[in-house]
């Protein structure tokens, strides 16, 4: 079966694939239900949406709750990479709407990143003044590659 973008657009939706990973990871519709705070009925049929439209059995219904087959574990797995992309797009968007703000990663070793044993736990601080992207203007006491600073 071939799935343009087009036919997955008409018959799966992003909010179905959300409620498929609450099931998978609550491992119970009625546990999903609670925590997307909606009725149970309502998660069964986005379930049910799915497999049909997909043609395939999505869950395996226990006394226990569910247990996602193949099927669905293949869904989840491209469903968690589809949403990371479609957060980090959102993030973009963000940064791009308002340069200033941004999120800071620092690796090290973990040697370097737990600190010795000390009765006080130790005091850091970071500040920055005046940052800004290059070329925007502003950000008198930040070196910018080509500007004389003295």
């Amino acid at each position: 079966m071939v799935w343009s973008e087009q036919r997955i657009s008409r018959q799966l939706k992003l909010r179905d694939l959300h409620v498929l990973m609450t099931v998978a990871r609550c491992g119970s519709m009625g546990k999903a239900a609670n925590q997307l705070s909606v009725s149970q009925p309502a998660i069964s049929k986005a379930v049910a949406d799915m497999e049909a439209a997909l043609g395939v059995k999505l869950l395996d219904r226990n006394p226990r709750g569910v247990v996602p087959t193949i099927y669905a574990r293949a869904l989840l797995d491209r469903g968690l990479a589809a949403f990371d992309e479609l957060k980090q797009g959102i993030e973009q968007v963000d940064f791009l709407a308002d340069p200033a703000t941004g999120e800071l990663r620092i690796g090290s070793t973990i040697a370097i990143a737990t600190p010795p044993r000390r009765r006080r736990p130790p005091v850091t601080e970071i500040s920055a003044r005046g940052l800004s992207p290059v070329g925007r203007g502003g950000g008198d006491d930040v070196p910018h590659p080509g500007r004389a600073h003295g």
